[in-house]
């Protein structure tokens, strides 16, 4: 469980010359600073000669006000595995090209400090959802019906079946997944694997997805991303890198949308405590050469270890972007993990004509408990 006291801000500014500014913040209280709120059910059976079942349940709790119905949109697995072979898995789960987005995290992908790589690419998930599907309620609109904020294909999928590689490899580890659209114009469909060798200090995976759109009057849509992440843990500092390209593939065009982001970052042990900091950008470059933009983001954290449980935490973070009126619902990111104020409430850039997202900041102060 976590909670923690929030501020997010942004700003925006004119691109028509016209000097207008405007800005927005809230103070909240937020549920997943440090490590996103959860509650679940595992369970074991050891069938004998290294083979087992298991089956695991995993639902968001939202602490902050106790609301919210309960469902296991995080995860929801059965799982066969051999010692030998493998494991199978099946149902909702992770994606192997989120992955990388979370492991080379200094953050992990939580709170304020959220790598911006993973905050663009839920950005392009839930507005190309919505983009695709212009008719019925917001949840129908979007993939796997809004669970994990509208982010489906990109960090969770539904109706999936994976292979994870046994243990014992060398450190060589990986997997493969396909999600099953469960309908005729292919829309959810999931397809993607990820390899990785970790050994020693040493970190290293590459992932890729395919995130099917659907196909709508000949026409196909399909966001496809490859990214390549590695750590290596000096002992003093641990150091964290991601390379990310995300194609938004249209086959009625006739070049791609392509987000390249980069991300640098380190996690420093002091006895108790523990410091974070990351650097990262990515840059929009338009297909159509109608316009491109970036934006950049600074984080840096603190984390004091009360128990091996317990621990005192607190973020900061700021955003910039460039030339954000080229591509606002994507590029224009705020301190949360999405930036729609459909999604997940808070403050939102103008929408004003001539208006175009600016800068960002946020901060998180709270406690998290692991039992």
């Amino acid at each position: 469980m976590d909670a923690g006291i929030s501020r997010y801000s942004v700003h925006s500014n004119a691109w028509d010359g016209s000097g207008r500014t405007a800005s927005q913040s809230v103070w909240a209280l937020s549920p997943s600073g440090n490590l996103a709120s959860r509650i679940g059910i595992r369970a074991v059976e050891d069938l004998g000669g290294g083979s087992s079942a298991s089956m695991w349940l995993e639902a968001p709790v939202t602490n902050d006000t106790g609301g919210g119905a309960l469902n296991f949109g995080r995860r929801s697995t059965v799982s066969m595995t051999s010692q030998q072979w493998g494991e199978v898995r099946l149902g909702r789960d992770h994606t192997p090209s989120f992955l990388n987005d979370w492991a080379f995290d200094p953050f992990n992908v939580n709170g304020v400090g959220v790598n911006l790589i993973a905050v663009v690419s839920s950005n392009l998930a839930i507005g190309r959802a919505l983009g695709t599907q212009t008719t019925g309620t917001l949840t129908e609109r979007l993939l796997g019906g809004g669970l994990s904020a509208g982010t489906d294909s990109y960090l969770r999928a539904s109706n999936t079946i994976g292979y994870h590689l046994p243990q014992g490899l060398g450190g060589v580890y990986g997997q493969l997944m396909y999600a099953f659209p469960e309908n005729t114009s292919k829309r959810g469909r999931y397809a993607g694997g990820r390899i990785g060798w970790a050994q020693g200090p040493t970190d290293v995976a590459l992932g890729y997805g395919e995130s099917m759109l659907g196909t709508f009057n000949g026409r196909k849509e399909t966001i496809k991303s490859l990214n390549l992440g590695g750590s290596y843990n000096f002992g003093p500092v641990k150091v964290l890198g991601e390379w990310s390209q995300v194609r938004n593939a249209r086959s009625d065009v006739a070049a791609t949308d392509r987000y390249d982001g980069l991300l640098a970052g380190v996690q420093v042990p002091v006895g108790n405590h523990q410091l974070r900091a990351s650097v990262a950008r990515v840059q929009f470059k338009n297909g159509q050469g109608t316009g491109d933009a970036s934006v950049n983001k600074l984080a840096l954290g603190y984390v004091h270890n009360l128990s091996k449980s317990t621990a005192l935490y607190t973020s900061v973070s700021r955003i910039s972007v460039s030339n954000g009126s080229n591509n606002p619902g994507i590029i224009g990111a705020t301190p949360l993990a999405v930036s729609s104020a459909l999604i997940m409430p808070q403050p939102s850039y103008s929408t004003s004509p001539g208006m175009q997202p600016r800068s960002a900041m946020g901060f998180d102060f709270g406690l998290r408990m692991i039992f």
